[in-house]
C-alpha cells in the first residue's frame, strides 16, 4: 500500500472537513443576520463615541444645526447579531426644520478583548421616506453593501469630501416632486426605519433563496474566495428555505 498516498488523502479529507465546518458556520452567521431583527435604538451618552472622532462629531453637529437640523439624540443602532460580535454602529440623529428629512451621522466601532477601535469614521446620510414606499438617500462615497439593497432604496452618491451643505442642497432638489412622509419626532423616525428594515429583510431573503453571488456574499461579510463564497451561498439557501432545521 502506498502510505504516502494514504497520508495525503487523509490530510485532504481533514482539510475538506474543516472547510465544510467553516462554510456551515459562515452560512449560519449570515442566515442569522438575514433572518434577525432590525437595528435597535439604545440611547447612549456622547462620551461613548470614540474620543478620536469627537472633534469631527462636534464640527458636523455644528454644520447641521446651522442648516436648521434639530438633534434627536445619540444611539447605538446596531443589529443584535452584530452587537453580539462586538460591532457597534453609533449614531447621532437629526431631523430637518420642515420634518421631511432625517440625518444619521454614524460611525462603526469594533470591541475585542475589552478594547474598542474605530472601524469606520463618521458617515453622514440624508434620508426621506416617500409616501409610495421608496426611501431616498443622499450621501457621499460608494459602498459595496448597497448591492444588497432593495430597489425601493434610491441612492444619490457624491464624491467623498463633498460639503454637507451641498449634499443637503442635492437632497432637497430630489424632494421637489415627491410627497414625503413627515418625521415630527423620534418615534416617527424609528417607525420609518423599521419599515425600511422590513424591506431590506424581505429583499435579502429573496436574494438568498435565488442564490447569492460572490459579491453579495462578500457584502454580507463573507469571504473573498469565489469557491468558498459559492459553497456558502448554497448552504445559506438551504437555511433560508428551511430555517427551522438549523
Amino acid at each position: 500500500m502506498n502510505w504516502v498516498f494514504v497520508a495525503i488523502c487523509g490530510g485532504v479529507a481533514a482539510l475538506l472537513v474543516r472547510d465544510e465546518l467553516r462554510i456551515r458556520e459562515a452560512a449560519d452567521d449570515l442566515a442569522k443576520r438575514i433572518l434577525g431583527s432590525g437595528p435597535e435604538h439604545v440611547p447612549i451618552d456622547e462620551g461613548e463615541f470614540p474620543s478620536s472622532l469627537r472633534a469631527q462629531l462636534v464640527r458636523l453637529d455644528g454644520v447641521l444645526e446651522d442648516l436648521g437640523f434639530d438633534p434627536l439624540g445619540d444611539f447605538d443602532v446596531t443589529e443584535p447579531f452584530l452587537r453580539a460580535l462586538g460591532i457597534h454602529q453609533l449614531a447621532r440623529l437629526f431631523v430637518s426644520a420642515d420634518r421631511r428629512t432625517y440625518v444619521a451621522l454614524a460611525c462603526i466601532t469594533l470591541t475585542t478583548d475589552g478594547k474598542t477601535t474605530v472601524f469606520e469614521d463618521f458617515r453622514l446620510q440624508f434620508v426621506s421616506e416617500v409616501e409610495d414606499g421608496r426611501f431616498l438617500y443622499t450621501l457621499e462615497g460608494e459602498g459595496q453593501e448597497r448591492q444588497l439593497d432593495p430597489p425601493e432604496l434610491e441612492h444619490h452618491s457624491s464624491p467623498v469630501g463633498t460639503e454637507v451643505a451641498e449634499l443637503w442642497r442635492c437632497h432637497r432638489a430630489r424632494l421637489d416632486a415627491e410627497v414625503v412622509r413627515a418625521i415630527p419626532d423620534l418615534s416617527a423616525l424609528v417607525t420609518s426605519q423599521r419599515r425600511e428594515s422590513k424591506l431590506r429583510r424581505a429583499h435579502l431573503i429573496a436574494l438568498a433563496k435565488r442564490g447569492l453571488t460572490r459579491a453579495q456574499v462578500r457584502a454580507l461579510g463573507g469571504p473573498e474566495n469565489a469557491v468558498l463564497a459559492r459553497r456558502i451561498a448554497r448552504q445559506l439557501r438551504r437555511r433560508i428555505d428551511r430555517p427551522d432545521e438549523f
